[in-house]
């Protein structure tokens, strides 16, 4: 004998006679309480019953996994749209240097050209007097006189009294070019450096190889 379910069967019965039942609502009483199926039946209940729970766990674990997968997508899609981000603002950068890169290499040629052009009249003026000039170009010694400036005079005095040194043709043509933008004849630069000489406002120093005028003390100077 099933004690255990005898008992069971007892504690049933006994409520469903406190509620005044008739043996057909006792016998209903007994059917709720799955009392009444066979072993076979209960034993097939007892397992879809557990293999209901074994699917419920698994879907709850499941579902756990999918949620948090669904996190990492979203933690993952959010790292590739900043990577994307990067990449853009590198692009642009990278773009942006590039450009700058072509202007100051197109800036520089351009100098360079200038410098070259400046180069090349500054060299036609430094000839030497006795120095025989290419083509139909005139010798400084054939020159024409040259249009001074209005303030020229002044500039230049005012340049060697300022920064002093040895002065020579080829400085008086610099300052020349780098003040009026254009070249000047070495005998006209020479001429300027004899005048004041001859004025007594500067002397000639005539070395082998050097040829300069340096600007005199005032007298009384120490």
């Amino acid at each position: 004998m099933n004690t255990r379910l005898v008992n069971s069967a007892s504690g049933v019965i006994t409520a469903a006679q406190a509620q005044n039942r008739t043996a057909a609502g006792i016998a209903l009483a007994l059917e709720s309480a799955q009392m009444l199926m066979t072993p076979e039946t209960a034993a097939e209940q007892e397992r879809i019953r557990t293999e209901r729970d074994r699917y419920r766990t698994a879907w709850r674990m499941s579902r756990t996994r999918a949620l948090s997968a669904g996190g990492a997508a979203d933690r993952y899609a959010a790292r590739a749209r900043e990577g994307q981000e990067a990449l853009q603002n590198m692009l642009f950068a990278t773009i942006a240097s590039q450009i700058a890169r072509k202007a100051a290499t197109d800036e520089a040629a351009e100098l360079r050209a200038r410098v070259a052009n400046l180069e090349a009249k500054l060299a036609e003026y430094e000839q030497p007097a006795d120095t025989a000039p290419s083509g139909n170009a005139a010798s400084e010694t054939t020159s024409p006189a040259l249009k001074w400036p209005a303030d020229w005079d002044d500039v230049l005095d005012t340049a060697i009294h300022t920064w002093g040194g040895e002065w020579d043709t080829r400085r008086v043509q610099r300052l020349y070019l780098a003040r009026n933008g254009r070249g000047l004849l070495r005998s006209h630069a020479r001429g300027f450096l004899s005048r004041r000489a001859r004025q007594g406002l500067m002397t000639l120093h005539d070395r082998p190889g050097a040829r300069f005028y340096t600007l005199n003390s005032p007298k009384g100077g120490a």
